[in-house]
């Protein structure tokens, strides 16, 4: 597989773990890296950075192999006798991206569907954005069929 999303729900690599994680792979295939590589981008949505250091351990621990630099050859043997073979971090590093919004009279906003697997969120901000952008309007107004039922080519919908 060269690009692929995976999502971890709540609780499906730790007890704790109370919110989703996103693992982004992209391939050499769209030139962000040599081909035969992949970047992976994990990101989850957390109060404070001890929590998302720890949430996003977790994941690339699952996904990946950590070189040891002491020991290195011993480890892969013993590592590809036992388990399935992962690939191995080059690099990494770890940020926290602080969550903004800028108010701009121009551009509306909407939130992304959050890792709980519902949309309530979604859909009322998707009405909050409705009414700003067309205050008198009724958002998914009644509809009367019209008087007239037959389509284009004549027919009727009444048997």
């Amino acid at each position: 597989m060269s690009n692929l999303l995976v999502v971890y729900p709540p609780r499906s690599l730790y007890p704790e773990q109370i919110t989703s994680i996103r693992a982004l792979q992209i391939s050499g295939n769209l030139a962000v890296c040599p081909l035969g590589m992949f970047v992976l981008y994990l990101s989850a949505l957390c109060d404070d950075a001890i929590q998302g250091k720890r949430l996003l351990n977790a994941a690339m621990n699952v996904l990946l192999t950590f070189p040891d630099s002491v020991n290195s050859e011993s480890s892969s043997t013993v590592q590809s006798e036992n388990t399935e073979e992962k690939p191995t971090v080059i690099w990494s590093g770890l940020y926290i991206q602080e969550i903004s919004t800028g108010q701009f009279d121009s551009i509306n906003f909407a939130p992304m569907p959050d890792g709980n697997l519902n949309y309530n969120d979604t859909s009322d901000a998707a009405v909050k954005l409705f009414q700003e952008m067309y205050p008198n309007e009724e958002y998914f107004p009644e509809t009367t069929p019209p008087e007239n039922s037959e389509d284009d080519i004549g027919l009727s919908l009444e048997t």
